[in-house]
């Protein structure tokens, strides 16, 4: 028996809120347009993924949980998003996202929990980190519309980690929290 499974980073309720409006938002631009049809992220469902891991076996699952147990030497840090886009790119996207600056803390967060996860037999993504909240995935082609800016931008608060598992279904994705692992407080 495998899970599939995925680590990431959970925005607060107001943010998710706040991408939602902004899918919302982006949604209606698009369909006043004309433009290509999009599967919209509930923002329940929304996060930004460190590592996804896909199908793994029970025993391995396991190995990743009990590697969740203890705090990542990285202090809680403010994760920024003030941008949208698309990949690979708006004249052909596959994928709609917001995001911010590259933030040295995630690329810390996402280095260290894979060296655990490596550590636990799994394969990694060997494509850059591209930190990111993805917004809507595409159903037909088509070019999108320029993306503005997220003005005033969107400040989140990130100090743990959790490891979701993914069952599909026709309703969407259902996601179900296995384990998390905290960050270093602050002192302040």
């Amino acid at each position: 028996m495998s899970r599939r499974l995925f680590l990431a980073i959970d925005p607060d309720e107001p943010t998710r809120s706040r991408l939602g409006t902004l899918a919302t938002n982006l949604r209606r631009r698009i369909e006043r347009r004309g433009g290509p049809r999009v599967t919209w992220v509930a923002p329940d469902r929304m996060h930004v993924t460190v590592h996804f891991l896909g199908e793994v076996e029970e025993d391995r699952a396991e190995a990743i949980i009990a590697a969740m147990a203890p705090p990542i030497d990285v202090a809680a840090f403010t994760l920024t998003i003030d941008r949208l886009g698309a990949f690979p790119d708006l004249g052909r996207p596959r994928v709609v996202w917001a995001c911010g600056p590259a933030d040295p803390a995630i690329r810390e967060v996402h280095r260290r929990m894979g060296e655990r996860l490596a550590a636990c037999g799994c394969v990694l993504d060997a494509r850059p980190f591209s930190p990111h909240v993805t917004l809507g995935r595409m159903r037909e082609r088509g070019a999108l519309p320029a993306l503005s800016a997220v003005d005033p931008p969107i400040r989140f608060r990130v100090a743990r980690l959790t490891l979701y598992e993914s069952q599909l279904s026709s309703e969407g994705p259902h996601y179900t929290p296995v384990a998390f692992t905290a960050l270093a407080e602050t002192s302040g």
